[in-house]
């Protein structure tokens, strides 16, 4: 297992690759570096060790007259995607009805659609049916939820700011810098914006290098506060340090909301196109459900096997604000006076 390292402005660099007393050598994309141990913090580590492969090596999207008997699809029982091994089929004209019993509660079922429905059908690293039971069902969600106190919010002198936060951005800054030892400016700025209450600059930048600070690149919750740390950093005049600066291979496991990625699109022939992951839910045997949202604002949802490789993307630049053209004429007022 390897530590990953930014140098002292938060740009990330790299694995390490050795350390020599003070001396760390570091793998970049452009060769290896070496830097003072002292310029270095560290914000992840690449594992070495191999987990053990999911379940579900391939979903494909089979009609409904082509399942058979032992099947395993994805359907979308009461909101919860759940995977249904089918126990038989029957076709009656351009219907077919399809009896399924689910892999992790054994309930019962049966679907009654048109012969062309497209399903989504797992499949093991065989190639077959994979063999799923109640132990290969994601870990359900922790309902306990603890609202603490409200904070005191201090009063403000001076200018304010109004950051642009996505849903996403809120709740990164409610999990990571509400708490007692936080920065007093980062700490103020986080009450203020779950308050729905502008900030002054100071705060905003403090909230951003706090966020920066606790961020970890390899996971979506801290690629998730690097994008709010730009938000903020944008917000306050900044500009934010070079984060993700190129693509990067990951796969389907490892990205979450808010992630911006390039994968194959099965509807136009594999074509790789990019995509905002808008939504992620875990589902048997390693599968995940994706709401994606293409180029055009076209949002679509796609299952997928956790192994699939995908790209990470780089956030795109912002628009540059255009000032107003001080130089346009203003026309001149209608005569209203009557003789």
């Amino acid at each position: 297992m390897n530590d990953v390292v930014a140098d002292a402005d938060g740009a990330l660099l790299g694995p390490v690759d050795g350390i020599d007393g003070d001396n760390v050598t570091i793998a970049t994309a452009q060769g290896k570096i070496t830097r003072s141990a002292g310029d270095l913090r560290v914000t992840g580590e690449v594992r070495d060790d191999v987990p053990e492969p999911d379940a579900v090596a391939s979903v494909d999207e089979p009609a409904a007259a082509d399942l058979k008997e032992g099947d395993v699809v994805l359907l979308d029982v009461d909101g919860t995607l759940s995977a249904v091994a089918v126990t038989g089929t029957r076709r009656d004209g351009d219907r077919v009805t399809i009896e399924y019993a689910d892999t992790t509660t054994g309930e019962m079922g049966e679907l009654d659609v048109d012969a062309r429905a497209v399903f989504s059908r797992a499949q093991g690293p065989d190639g077959g049916a994979p063999d799923l039971g109640p132990d290969d069902a994601p870990e359900p969600d922790d309902d306990l939820v603890v609202h603490p106190a409200p904070e005191p919010i201090a009063p403000v002198t001076g200018p304010t700011v109004d950051p642009e936060l996505d849903a996403g951005d809120r709740d990164v800054i409610g999990d990571h810098a509400a708490g007692p030892d936080d920065d007093p400016d980062a700490h103020q700025a986080a009450v203020r914006i779950t308050a729905d209450l502008p900030v002054t600059p100071e705060q905003a930048s403090a909230l951003a290098a706090q966020l920066r600070e606790a961020a970890d690149p390899s996971t979506p919750e801290g690629r998730a506060a690097l994008r709010a740390a730009d938000h903020l950093d944008r917000a306050a005049g900044r500009t934010p340090p070079p984060g993700l600066n190129r693509p990067r291979p990951s796969n389907a496991a490892q990205i979450g909301e808010g992630d911006l990625v390039a994968m194959p699109d099965e509807r136009h022939g594999d074509q790789v196109r990019v995509f905002r992951v808008i939504d992620a839910e875990d589902g048997p045997g390693g599968v995940r459900s994706f709401l994606l949202e293409d180029e055009d604002q076209q949002w679509r949802r796609r299952i997928v096997h956790g192994a699939m490789p995908v790209w990470q993307l780089p956030e795109p630049e912002p628009e540059p604000v255009t000032p107003p053209d001080d130089d346009v004429d203003t026309p001149e007022a209608p005569n209203t006076r009557h003789p």
